[in-house]
């Protein structure tokens, strides 16, 4: 069955995309890594056993694409008077470019995936137009375009570019980009991005993962079109003395998905409660270690977070004056993100024992 991912994201994400966070790209060391100067046709490389692909000038290798030198290479606001020129140097009126893979014409490759990622989040370009440089775009073109129109007041100065292109097939390539907030480095997120692009039905588009991984950092959804795998409901099977569950007695520890629990000290006990919520990250059990640390990032738990796995969920824990934070993303596509005033331990084990179970139809909602 092939799956489509339907974009239900906010499109804030061109804003708020992932800071200090790469895809997993796959990238050789033996592979060399192009980098392209703002504004001009990005040189290219291209992975082992691809001679059938026209050569391109390359520039040194790097094993991943965070390492690239970009620095040099970032395309800099100009002095240039406001209104003078393009936003970002691109508009909707823009020509759709010539379309080739890897193997037809390298050249042509090249500047279709960079018009890809300059444009995709432009306002009001044609709707159509969109869905031919989005991955399953023409799937989903109601739900892009609802997104975008939600968030015009945010989005429509925002602008990405594009720093550097590395062909991995004559279908795929992976790419290092920014956020731009009119015309300058986007100050909530300015470090560059690694993304993908894919040649289908003609046309070389953002990659799903990339669009769903910028989803994931704002927390929406990036839902496929298979029945989800997330639990109706997670049940706390056990919680260290002293605390009271602070919800539906007949349901004890029962928390819906999504939903949150709560437990008080117990008695006269006067203190802050430790919190549970859950929501679901429809395909975020697909997500690669860098990606999750990209999810990490955006919930919290920042460079201060301690990388943990508990049972199969990868996450995040820190802990900071008696107070701990775990942050998971469970293989059923469910995100866990527990607090409060317990030990790291503790509250390790309360999320190891979680389990996936039926909302009782009687529950009581909240």
């Amino acid at each position: 069955m092939v799956r489509h991912r339907v974009i239900t994201l906010v499109v804030t994400l061109v804003l708020a995309a992932c800071a200090d966070g790469s895809s997993d790209a796959n990238v050789s060391a033996d592979v060399p890594t192009a980098v392209s100067s703002g504004g001009t046709t990005p040189a290219i490389s291209l992975a082992e056993g691809q001679s059938d692909v026209p050569e391109a000038t390359i520039a040194p290798a790097a094993s991943d694409p965070a390492d690239l030198d970009v620095g040099a290479t970032l395309a800099l606001p100009t002095d240039a008077p406001p209104g003078s020129e393009p936003l970002g140097g691109v508009t909707i009126d823009d020509p759709f470019p010539p379309q080739a893979d890897g193997a037809a014409d390298v050249d042509v490759a090249l500047a279709a995936i960079e018009w890809a990622y300059r444009h995709w989040s432009l306002v009001d370009l044609d709707p159509a137009v969109r869905a031919r440089i989005v991955e399953d775009g023409e799937q989903n073109t109601r739900a892009l375009e609802d997104g975008i129109a939600a968030a015009r007041g945010m989005i429509e100065f925002g602008r990405l570019q594009v720093d550097a292109i590395r062909l991995t097939g004559v279908d795929t390539a992976d790419v290092v980009f920014r956020a731009e907030w009119q015309g300058g480095p986007s100050p909530v997120f300015p470090d560059p991005m690694a993304g993908t692009a894919v040649f289908r039905d003609g046309s070389w588009r953002v990659a799903a993962p990339t669009l769903c991984l910028l989803a994931f950092g704002i927390g929406q959804s990036c839902e496929a079109a298979d029945e989800p795998i997330a639990p109706a409901a997670l049940r706390v099977r056990s919680f260290p003395d002293g605390w009271r569950w602070e919800g539906d007695p007949r349901s004890e520890g029962v928390i819906a998905v999504p939903g949150s629990g709560l437990w008080v000290p117990d008695g006269d006990t006067a203190g802050p409660p430790v919190q549970i919520v859950v929501e679901v990250l429809a395909g975020s059990a697909g997500l690669s270690d860098a990606d999750i640390a990209v999810v990490l990032s955006s919930r919290g738990v920042g460079d201060e977070g301690v990388r943990t796995e508990i049972g199969d969920a990868r996450g995040a824990i820190a802990v900071q004056d008696g107070y701990t934070s775990i942050t998971l993303v469970r293989p059923d596509d469910v995100l866990v993100n527990a607090s409060g005033p317990l030990t790291p331990a503790q509250l390790i084990a309360v999320l190891d024992d979680l389990e996936p179970v039926t909302l009782p139809a009687d529950a009581a909602e909240g």
